[in-house]
């Protein structure tokens, strides 16, 4: 059921929104803090995040963990949101490998610290072994199968899971209107600009109404192949997800389209990249006729929002991550290649493929 969706497209976007400030504590001070909440010590080594301070905790038992101090702009009912989405996860589907929440000693999912001025939300999580896909080779198309799987029975997991925090804004929300403001669509690069108007326009005035009819639920919405994980470089089994800070209520054609569109742009020729993933996601969730009628669309959208929000972040961060540079000629080589696309040609491409699947 489509609920009531805030329209941002007249939104204007500035760097706090995307909440880049995580704290960055000593080392002695966040051993202080996982010891005084949960209890637990071992050897700390860093681990990346955008929003969050991240450590991977090896304790003395073999156990391991990751300890989460949230920056004092996160909300606390989003922080809330992601918690209680693992836990419904985790009684979901047992052994679907996510990160498993870690009580504190007080038997609380969700801690809290003073300092700097500010609250901080803490959380304790189970590691999950493994490498990020996207560093290992190209999957096959057993392998892309299997991506597809994975991403469908994340989201069967997620089913009959709400808060109201899912209808936060989330700059990556692919229907919250973003991508059309006239601030981001100003970001676009110019080599786009014989097609870019039209597909705008389609989107806006054909697309998003169709959306409202289709299936919507909770999604994880970020099924790239840094957040999902192989267990060694040359195996492509996936051991796990991470990164639970995009879940949103959303057409569920919006998770499978953001799982589609990253691997449509490593692949060598991304057609039949996007088929055997939708195969994989089928098996799982059977997809609709009017979810692949607007699959490509979506795909295109979600190319789209990184080509923008990759720029503006390059243009208003102080000191942007290589990769918001390094990675923008890939985008836009495969939004260029998608935009060549026959539209209702590919669309029947994956109706036949998940009919024979």
């Amino acid at each position: 059921m489509k609920p009531d969706v805030v329209d941002y497209s007249q939104r204007l976007l500035s760097i706090d929104d995307l909440r880049f400030v995580p704290p960055r504590l000593p080392l002695d001070q966040v051993r202080q803090l996982a010891l005084q909440h949960y209890g637990v010590e071992g050897e700390y080594s860093p681990l990346e995040g955008e929003r969050d301070q991240n450590s991977r905790i090896r304790s003395s038992d073999g156990r391991q963990f990751v300890f989460k101090i949230s920056g004092s702009s996160e909300p606390a009912d989003v922080v809330e949101m992601q918690v209680q989405a693992l836990c419904h996860i985790a009684q979901q589907d047992p052994g679907l490998p996510v990160p498993r929440m870690i009580s504190a000693l007080d038997g609380s999912m969700i801690c809290h610290a003073q300092f700097g001025g500010s609250n901080h939300a803490l959380r304790m999580l189970s590691w999950l072994p493994g490498r990020p896909y996207q560093d290992g080779p190209f999957p096959s198309p057993e392998g892309l199968r299997g991506v597809g799987g994975f991403i469908a029975r994340l989201g069967k997991a997620l089913q009959g899971f709400d808060h109201p925090a899912t209808r936060h804004f989330m700059p990556w929300n692919m229907v919250n209107g973003l991508v059309f403001s006239e601030q981001l669509k100003g970001l676009m690069p110019t080599e786009m600009s014989s097609w870019l108007p039209a597909c705008f326009e389609r989107l806006k005035y054909i697309v998003y109404p169709q959306l409202d009819e289709l299936r919507w639920q909770v999604i994880h919405q970020d099924g790239h192949g840094g957040n999902l994980l192989r267990r060694a470089e040359s195996g492509e089994a996936i051991s796990g997800v991470i990164d639970f800070g995009d879940i949103v209520y959303g057409p569920l054609i919006c998770d499978l389209a953001a799982c589609v569109s990253d691997f449509m742009q490593s692949a060598a020729d991304p057609v039949p990249a996007a088929i055997e993933i939708c195969r994989g996601y089928h098996d799982i969730i059977p997809v609709l006729d009017e979810e692949l009628d607007l699959l490509l669309d979506m795909v295109m959208v979600r190319q789209m929002m990184t080509v923008q929000l990759f720029e503006f972040r390059r243009l208003n961060m102080e000191n942007p991550p290589a990769f918001v540079t390094d990675d923008q000629p890939g985008f836009i080589a495969i939004l260029q290649k998608l935009a060549k696309l026959n539209r209702q040609g590919f669309a029947q491409q994956l109706k036949e493929a998940v009919r024979n699947a």
